[in-house]
Parts: structure tokens; sequence; C-alpha cells
């Protein structure tokens, strides 16, 4: 389903990819913290309910969107490319962007608790880590009219410059809080923004591309977090900045590199 939404907003969006990218990125995380809610709200009640409401919205979006015209282009699509030498080190740097990307998103909000326990306590600790996934959706929809005057690479190494700032400050335990609120707002773009430059710069092979790029972020959110674990089990909970700081300059540099290779 990600997959094909993901494809489906690429398409029919064209030059307004990368907007539409973002706000479909931010209507994900609004829905994933409304499913919760509404669950906990009907579930002294009928729970039931929390379940049917939105299976009976979904299957009425869906017999609409069934009646929209198709246009010649979707009627025949274009076979796809074989990718070149350079096209392929291209996409073996999206798999890595994305890889990385997901692995420090996800090692964020496993360990940022963990990391500001001892620092601001328990309740304030899980507080700033739902805080940092809420500037996520906040980001990307801030991101919609951004992304409509700033090109999707410029946008990414900016973003990825930024996050990689503020979780280098994150060392400092009075910023820490903060820098990882203001870290999920600047990473936001990087993800939806990357799959709309992924079919700008591949056009032939972007359904292809776009499952690969998917499943390698994917793997990046399952790899990472244990690695963070190690390295604390390892030393201590003081060593997360450190290497969510890393991890985030590993996504710059991949960033910038594949920044600099696609504007050839």
């Amino acid at each position: 389903m990600n997959l094909g939404f993901t494809l489906l907003f690429g398409e029919s969006f064209g030059h307004h990819s990368t907007a539409a990218m973002n706000l479909l990125s931010a209507m994900l995380g609004i829905g994933s913290f409304c499913g919760p809610l509404a669950i906990a709200l009907f579930l002294p009640h009928n729970a039931v309910w929390a379940f049917f409401v939105p299976a009976v919205v979904s299957v009425t979006l869906i017999g609409l969107g069934s009646r929209l015209p198709i246009t010649d282009r979707a009627e025949r699509p274009s076979p796809p490319a074989a990718l070149g030498t350079s096209s392929s080190w291209i996409l073996v740097g999206f798999l890595l962007l994305f890889f990385i990307y997901v692995g420090r998103e996800a090692g964020t909000g496993s360990w940022e608790a963990t990391h500001l326990a001892p620092i601001q306590g328990e309740t304030s600790a899980a507080l700033f880590t739902s805080l940092f996934w809420g500037a996520i959706v906040l980001g990307r929809l801030v991101a919609v009219p951004l992304s409509l005057r700033v090109r999707a690479p410029r946008l990414v190494v900016s973003a990825a410059l930024a996050s990689c700032t503020l979780f280098a400050l994150s060392h400092h335990p009075a910023l820490a809080p903060y820098t990882y609120l203001l870290a999920g707002f600047t990473l936001a773009p990087i993800f939806p923004t990357s799959l709309a430059w992924l079919r700008q710069t591949l056009p032939g092979r972007v359904t292809q591309a776009t499952a690969l790029v998917l499943v390698s972020a994917g793997l990046g959110g399952v790899v990472f977090p244990p690695l963070i674990g190690l390295l604390v089990e390892t030393w201590s909970q003081m060593v997360i900045p450190t290497a969510l700081t890393a991890i985030a300059f590993a996504c710059l540099v991949v960033a910038s590199v594949l920044a600099y290779a696609t504007a050839r």
C-alpha cells in the first residue's frame, strides 16, 4: 500500500510531486496519531466504531477514486529503461540515503527517552520523544509550500545539515530535549522529498527503484536501533547523541554526494 500510494502521488502530481509526497507523509503521521487516539476514546464504550468508521470512509474514498478518469499516460505506460553504470551507482546512493535516514529516525525514536531520562526525568523524556514525532509531522506540513520553491536536492541537503548540527548540540544536557525536538522538525522533509528526487532522477525505472528504496528504508529502521543499543550496553546512555550525530553526518555525506552526482 505504501508503494502504491507513493507511485500514485508521484504520477498524479508531476512537477508538484515533492509537495505531494510531503503532504502524503504528513497525513500518514497524523493518521498514526489519530488511530490509537480514536481507539482510546471509543474503548470505554464500543471500540468497534473506531474501526468501522474509518473502514466506511476508506471504502467510500476508494469508490470515488475509481470513478476518476484515467489519463492516456497511465493507459500506455512506457517500458522500463535499462540502468546504465552511472544510474546504477545513483540508485545505490539512494538506497544508502534511505537506509541511513530511516535508521536515524527510528534510532532517535527508540533511544531519545533513554538519553533524556537521567536529565529530565522519565515523564519529560517520554513527552519529548512524543514531541519529536509530532515535529516530524509539522515539518512535513511546512515542507509542502517550501518544496514548491526549493529544488529537491537542495532541500534534502539543507535538512540533513540542519538536523546533523542539532544532533551534535544534543550532547549538551540543557539543550538536548529541545535539539531533539528541532531535529525532528528539520529532518522531516528528507524522506518524502528524496522519493520525489528519486523519481526525477530515474524516471525510466521509478517503480523498481521506489520499491528497492522502501525496502532499504525498512532495513535501516531494523538495523540501527539495535546497534545503538549495543553501544549503550558497552558504554552508557551518554553515547546516544554521539551515535545519532554520526548517523546524521553519514546521511549528510550521502545526500551531498547524490546532489553533486545528479547535478552533472
